[in-house]
Protein backbone atom coordinates (compact mmCIF):
# COMPACT_ATOMS: atom_id res chain seq x y z
CA UNK A 1 0.00 0.00 0.00
CA UNK A 2 2.83 2.60 0.78
CA UNK A 3 4.10 1.54 -3.03
CA UNK A 4 0.88 3.48 -4.19
CA UNK A 5 1.92 7.00 -3.04
CA UNK A 6 3.12 8.87 0.17
CA UNK A 7 -0.53 9.13 1.17
CA UNK A 8 -1.61 6.12 1.20
CA UNK A 9 0.32 5.20 4.65
CA UNK A 10 -1.60 7.67 6.16
CA UNK A 11 -5.25 7.50 4.40
CA UNK A 12 -4.61 3.65 5.94
CA UNK A 13 -4.15 4.38 9.38
CA UNK A 14 -6.72 7.13 9.16
CA UNK A 15 -9.38 5.00 7.66
CA UNK A 16 -8.44 2.19 10.37
CA UNK A 17 -8.85 4.59 13.22
CA UNK A 18 -12.46 6.17 12.04
CA UNK A 19 -13.21 2.37 12.15
CA UNK A 20 -12.22 1.43 15.60
CA UNK A 21 -13.50 4.79 16.78
CA UNK A 22 -17.04 4.65 15.77
CA UNK A 23 -17.09 0.75 16.78
CA UNK A 24 -16.05 1.81 20.28
CA UNK A 25 -18.60 4.35 20.34
CA UNK A 26 -21.50 2.03 19.06
CA UNK A 27 -20.22 -0.76 21.95
CA UNK A 28 -20.29 2.47 24.22
CA UNK A 29 -23.85 3.03 23.68
CA UNK A 30 -25.19 -0.43 23.51
CA UNK A 31 -23.50 -0.72 26.75
CA UNK A 32 -25.63 2.57 28.40
CA UNK A 33 -28.42 0.88 26.64
CA UNK A 34 -28.65 -2.25 28.74
CA UNK A 35 -27.60 -0.48 31.93
CA UNK A 36 -30.53 1.89 31.47
CA UNK A 37 -32.55 1.11 28.28
CA UNK A 38 -34.07 4.18 26.51
CA UNK A 39 -32.60 6.38 28.33
CA UNK A 40 -34.97 9.08 29.92
CA UNK A 41 -37.77 7.90 27.42
CA UNK A 42 -40.18 5.97 29.05
CA UNK A 43 -39.20 2.49 27.99
CA UNK A 44 -40.07 -0.77 30.43
CA UNK A 45 -37.39 -0.74 33.04
CA UNK A 46 -37.49 -4.45 33.86
CA UNK A 47 -35.10 -5.51 32.47
CA UNK A 48 -32.57 -2.86 32.93
CA UNK A 49 -28.76 -3.78 34.06
CA UNK A 50 -28.45 -0.23 36.30
CA UNK A 51 -30.87 -0.83 39.97
CA UNK A 52 -33.90 1.10 39.08
CA UNK A 53 -33.56 1.94 35.38
CA UNK A 54 -32.75 5.15 33.90
CA UNK A 55 -31.12 7.81 36.32
CA UNK A 56 -29.83 11.12 34.89
CA UNK A 57 -27.12 11.74 36.96
CA UNK A 58 -25.93 7.91 36.11
CA UNK A 59 -26.02 8.66 32.53
CA UNK A 60 -24.34 12.30 32.91
CA UNK A 61 -21.44 9.88 35.34
CA UNK A 62 -21.17 7.60 32.19
CA UNK A 63 -20.68 9.71 29.48
CA UNK A 64 -18.52 12.03 31.58
CA UNK A 65 -16.37 8.08 32.50
CA UNK A 66 -16.34 7.56 28.69
CA UNK A 67 -15.41 10.68 27.47
CA UNK A 68 -12.87 10.50 30.45
CA UNK A 69 -11.43 6.90 29.55
CA UNK A 70 -11.73 8.05 25.29
CA UNK A 71 -9.33 11.22 26.14
CA UNK A 72 -7.10 9.09 28.84
CA UNK A 73 -6.70 6.01 26.13
CA UNK A 74 -3.36 5.65 23.87
CA UNK A 75 -5.26 6.32 21.22
CA UNK A 76 -4.32 8.60 17.54
CA UNK A 77 -6.25 11.83 17.93
CA UNK A 78 -8.42 10.64 14.44
CA UNK A 79 -9.58 7.27 16.81
CA UNK A 80 -10.69 9.62 19.85
CA UNK A 81 -12.59 12.55 17.00
CA UNK A 82 -14.67 9.65 15.98
CA UNK A 83 -15.17 8.14 18.74
CA UNK A 84 -16.29 10.99 20.56
CA UNK A 85 -18.32 12.68 17.56
CA UNK A 86 -20.45 8.92 16.96
CA UNK A 87 -20.95 9.37 20.51
CA UNK A 88 -21.65 12.70 21.29
CA UNK A 89 -24.39 12.45 18.36
CA UNK A 90 -26.60 9.55 19.87
CA UNK A 91 -26.29 10.57 23.54
CA UNK A 92 -28.12 13.87 23.94
CA UNK A 93 -30.93 12.21 23.22
CA UNK A 94 -30.34 9.41 25.13
CA UNK A 95 -30.40 12.25 28.45
CA UNK A 96 -33.06 14.97 27.14
CA UNK A 97 -35.73 12.86 24.97
CA UNK A 98 -37.51 16.84 24.49
CA UNK A 99 -34.29 17.19 21.61
CA UNK A 100 -35.68 14.17 19.45
CA UNK A 101 -38.92 12.55 18.79
CA UNK A 102 -39.80 10.61 21.64
CA UNK A 103 -37.51 7.48 20.99
CA UNK A 104 -34.24 7.00 21.03
CA UNK A 105 -32.10 5.52 18.38
CA UNK A 106 -29.51 3.92 19.46
CA UNK A 107 -30.51 0.69 19.84
CA UNK A 108 -28.78 -2.00 18.02
CA UNK A 109 -29.74 -5.21 19.58
CA UNK A 110 -32.94 -6.04 21.26
CA UNK A 111 -33.28 -8.28 23.81
CA UNK A 112 -34.32 -11.02 21.44
CA UNK A 113 -31.07 -10.64 19.66
CA UNK A 114 -32.25 -9.16 16.82
CA UNK A 115 -29.88 -6.69 15.19
CA UNK A 116 -31.17 -3.22 14.03
CA UNK A 117 -29.41 -3.11 10.61
CA UNK A 118 -31.39 -0.10 9.68
CA UNK A 119 -31.11 2.05 13.06
CA UNK A 120 -29.29 5.31 13.00
CA UNK A 121 -26.81 3.83 15.43
CA UNK A 122 -25.59 1.58 12.59
CA UNK A 123 -25.96 3.99 9.74
CA UNK A 124 -23.63 6.18 11.16
CA UNK A 125 -21.15 3.81 10.89
CA UNK A 126 -22.55 2.89 7.38
CA UNK A 127 -21.25 6.59 6.37
CA UNK A 128 -17.78 6.19 7.85
CA UNK A 129 -16.99 2.89 6.50
CA UNK A 130 -18.83 3.57 3.06
CA UNK A 131 -16.84 7.18 3.25
CA UNK A 132 -13.11 5.16 3.47
CA UNK A 133 -13.06 3.46 -0.40
CA UNK A 134 -14.90 6.58 -1.67
CA UNK A 135 -11.61 8.47 0.19
CA UNK A 136 -9.54 5.70 -1.59
CA UNK A 137 -10.49 6.77 -4.97
CA UNK A 138 -9.02 10.04 -4.39
CA UNK A 139 -5.59 8.87 -3.61
CA UNK A 140 -3.36 9.76 -6.47
CA UNK A 141 -1.86 6.25 -6.96
CA UNK A 142 -5.44 4.44 -7.26
CA UNK A 143 -6.43 6.96 -10.08
CA UNK A 144 -3.27 6.80 -12.21
CA UNK A 145 -1.09 3.80 -11.01
CA UNK A 146 0.58 3.80 -14.41
CA UNK A 147 1.22 7.31 -15.48
CA UNK A 148 4.82 7.81 -13.77
CA UNK A 149 5.17 11.54 -14.95
CA UNK A 150 1.72 11.97 -13.20
CA UNK A 151 3.34 10.30 -10.13
CA UNK A 152 6.23 12.00 -10.07
CA UNK A 153 4.28 15.15 -7.98
CA UNK A 154 2.82 12.99 -5.58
Amino acid sequence: AFLLCRFSGVFIETAWDSICGSVVAVLGLVFLNYLMPGGAHNYPQDKAWWPGGYSEPAAWVYSALFVFLVLAADWSNCAKQYTLGVFSSFIVSFVRPSADDGTWKAVLVDYQWHINWTGPILSSCYVVWIAIPLAAMSLPGFAFPCIRPWRQFF
